[in-house]
C-alpha cells in the first residue's frame, strides 16, 4: 500500500485518459483521514483554522521557502486526524482545511498543473467519475476537488510571502512540542523578537494584515490539548 503524499506527481492527459476517480469515504481501505498527520495551510484560512490546529512553519527544502502547516496528529500513534470520529466521519465539517477538501487533487502553486496522489485508492480505470474528457476536466471533478485546490494554490503564495517576512525579521525560532513522551520539533513566531520589531516592519505587519496571522498562530498553541486527548492519558504539555 503506498504511502500518502510521497508519490505526488503531475496529471498526464494522455496517460490518464482513462483515469476515473470515486471517494470510498468511511469504507475507504487507505484513508487518508487516518494516515496524514499534517496539512500544507494558506494564508487566510490560517485565521479559522487556528481555532482548531496548531500551526507552524516547517521548511520545504524542495522550494526553499517556510510553509504553513496545521498538525492534525502524531504519526508515531497511528490515531489519524485529531477530529476524525470513528463512523461518523470529520468533525469539522465545511470548516476543514483546503487540504483536505481538495485531496486528493492538488494545484501546483507556481504553474497552476493539476497533481494527483496514487495513493489514494479512490482512483482507478473502472469506477467513479472519469477525470479528463476532450472538453477538459470534468465538471464533477473540479466542482467538488479542485475549486478547493485552486484556492489553496493562491493561498499558499500569499502564506509564502507571510513567512519570508517572518524570516527576514527574524521572527522564527525552533523549538519542541512534548507531551506523553513524544516530541514535535515546530518553528513559530518569537513574541518577544515580534515585540522589538522597528516601527516600519511593524507598521508593515498591521498594513498587510501579518500582526493579525501572528497572534492566530500563537494562540493555535493552545490546540496542544487536542493532540494530548488523541494520546492515551495525555500527559502535561511543554513546549521547549
Amino acid at each position: 500500500m503506498m504511502e500518502h503524499l510521497k508519490g505526488l506527481r503531475l496529471f498526464d492527459t494522455i496517460k490518464d485518459k482513462n483515469l476515473r476517480f470515486q471517494c470510498f469515504y468511511e469504507k475507504c481501505p487507505n484513508s487518508c483521514c487516518k494516515s496524514i498527520h499534517t496539512a500544507e495551510i494558506g494564508f487566510n484560512e490560517m485565521f479559522s483554522l487556528s481555532r482548531y490546529f496548531v500551526i507552524h512553519f516547517p521548511y520545504d527544502s524542495e522550494n526553499k521557502t517556510f510553509i504553513g502547516n496545521a498538525i492534525m496528529g502524531f504519526a508515531e500513534e497511528n490515531t489519524g486526524c485529531v477530529y476524525l470520529e470513528d463512523g461518523k466521519g470529520c468533525k469539522l465539517g465545511k470548516d476543514r482545511p483546503l487540504f483536505c477538501k481538495a485531496y486528493p487533487f492538488f494545484i501546483h502553486p507556481d504553474t497552476s498543473r493539476l497533481i494527483i496522489d496514487p495513493a489514494c485508492p479512490g482512483f482507478s480505470e473502472d469506477e467513479g467519475s472519469i477525470i479528463y474528457k476532450e472538453e477538459g476536466i470534468s465538471q464533477d471533478i473540479e466542482r467538488n476537488y479542485l475549486i478547493y485546490g485552486a484556492h489553496l494554490a493562491e493561498d499558499i503564495l500569499r502564506m509564502r510571502e507571510f513567512t519570508k517576512f517572518l524570516y527576514e525579521n527574524d521572527l522564527l525560532v525552533t523549538g519542541d512540542i512534548e507531551l506523553k513522551g513524544k516530541s514535535l520539533r515546530v518553528n513559530f513566531v518569537d513574541e518577544k523578537k515580534l515585540i522589538s520589531l522597528k516601527r516600519e516592519k511593524l507598521e508593515e505587519a498591521m498594513e498587510k494584515n501579518y500582526l493579525k496571522a501572528i497572534y492566530a498562530h500563537i494562540n493555535s498553541f493552545k490546540n496542544t490539548e487536542r493532540l494530548s486527548e488523541k494520546l492515551e492519558g495525555g500527559d502535561d504539555i511543554v513546549i521547549v
